[in-house]
C-alpha cells in the first residue's frame, strides 16, 4: 500500500487526525525495521506483540520452528492485535497474530474510532483461545463489570487486543463512558496496581497469563466472575466472535473457584498478496 494515500483514506473513514498520525508512524517505523533485515526468497516477517507477552512467545516459537526447515524468519515486537492487522494489511509484513474479534471488526470497517476497511488481511490458522481476565484485589468491592463504573481500569496499551476487547465489551454494556480506562501495558499496569492507583487490570490472553501470576506474588487477587454480565446476551449478540466460557479452578494456583468469562481466538493472518507458496512453506 502507498502510505502517502493513507491520510486521505483514514480521513474519509472519519478517523481522528492524531490516530492517523500514530497509525502511519507505526507502519513507517515497522517498515524501516523490516528493511534493515537481510531478506531472501525464503524469509518471512511475523508481527508478534509486546515483550514477554503470549503473542511474542508464539511468534518467536514459529520462527525457531521454521529455522529447523531452512526457512528464515523474523519475529518483531509490536503493540499487539490491532497494530498487527494494520501492519499486515499495509503489506509491511507477511504475517501477524491477532484476535478474531479484532480481525472481524477491522475487515468490516467497524473498529471503534477507525472505520477504515482492512480488506487485505486473510486468516491462515487458529492458534489458541484468549480469555477475558479482569484482575482485582481480593478485598475489592468489584464483583461484576458493572461494578467497574467510576473505577480506574488498566485496559492495555493502544493498539493492543486487550484495549480493543475492553472497549467493545464496555460499549455493549453501556459502560464505555463510565469506566476510567487507562491505556497502559501490563508491566506498567502492575506497578500502578501495587500502589493503588489502578483498581483493576483487564487482561485478554491465553491461559495462564504471566501478568496474573506476577500480580499474585504481591497481592491477594481474584478474577471477576462475568456470569451476571453474560446473562443478558448483550455482549455475545453484539460480537458473535466472543463466546461465554469458563476458567476452571486450578488454572491458577491462587484461584479459589471457577469463574465465568468471555473468550475469543488468537489466529495467524497474512496479507492478501502473500504468494500461496510462501504461506504453504510457512505452515
Amino acid at each position: 500500500m502507498n502510505l502517502l494515500i493513507l491520510p486521505f483514506i483514514f480521513s474519509y473513514a472519519n478517523v481522528p487526525m492524531m490516530q492517523i498520525k500514530l497509525i502511519i508512524l507505526s507502519i513507517l517505523l515497522f517498515t524501516t525495521l523490516v528493511q534493515n533485515v537481510e531478506a531472501d526468497s525464503k524469509s518471512h516477517v511475523i508481527c508478534g506483540g509486546p515483550a514477554g507477552g503470549v503473542f511474542m512467545k508464539y511468534a518467536d516459537t514459529l520462527v525457531n520452528s521454521m529455522k529447523k526447515n531452512g526457512i528464515y524468519g523474523l519475529a518483531v515486537r509490536t503493540k499487539g492485535s490491532v497494530e498487527n492487522i494494520r501492519i499486515v494489511n499495509a503489506s509491511a509484513a507477511e504475517f501477524g497474530i491477532c484476535y478474531t474479534d479484532d480481525a472481524e471488526q477491522a475487515y468490516k470497517g467497524f473498529m471503534a474510532g477507525d472505520r477504515f476497511v482492512y480488506s487485505r488481511t486473510r486468516a491462515v490458522g487458529y492458534l489458541y483461545n484468549a480469555y477475558v481476565q479482569i484482575l482485582v484485589r481480593s478485598n475489592s468491592n468489584i464483583y461484576s463489570i458493572n461494578d467497574l463504573a467510576g473505577k480506574n481500569v488498566a485496559t492495555g496499551g493502544l493498539g493492543s487486543g486487550a484495549s480493543a476487547n475492553a472497549e467493545r465489551v464496555l460499549s455493549a454494556l453501556g459502560l464505555l463512558g463510565r469506566v476510567k480506562r487507562v491505556n497502559i501495558g501490563y508491566s506498567n499496569a502492575l506497578e500502578q496496581f501495587y500502589n493503588g492507583t489502578i483498581d483493576a487490570i483487564w487482561l485478554y490472553s491465553g491461559l495462564p497469563n504471566p501478568t496474573a501470576n506476577e500480580a499474585a506474588k504481591n497481592e491477594n487477587i481474584r478474577l471477576i466472575d462475568l456470569g451476571r454480565d453474560l446473562s443478558t446476551g448483550k455482549i455475545t449478540d453484539a460480537y458473535p466472535s466472543l463466546k461465554a466460557s469458563l476458567i476452571k479452578d486450578g488454572t491458577y494456583k491462587w484461584m479459589k473457584r471457577s469463574v465465568s468469562t468471555l473468550s475469543g481466538s488468537a489466529i495467524l493472518i497474512t496479507n492478501a498478496d502473500t504468494p500461496p507458496a510462501d504461506v504453504y512453506n510457512f505452515l
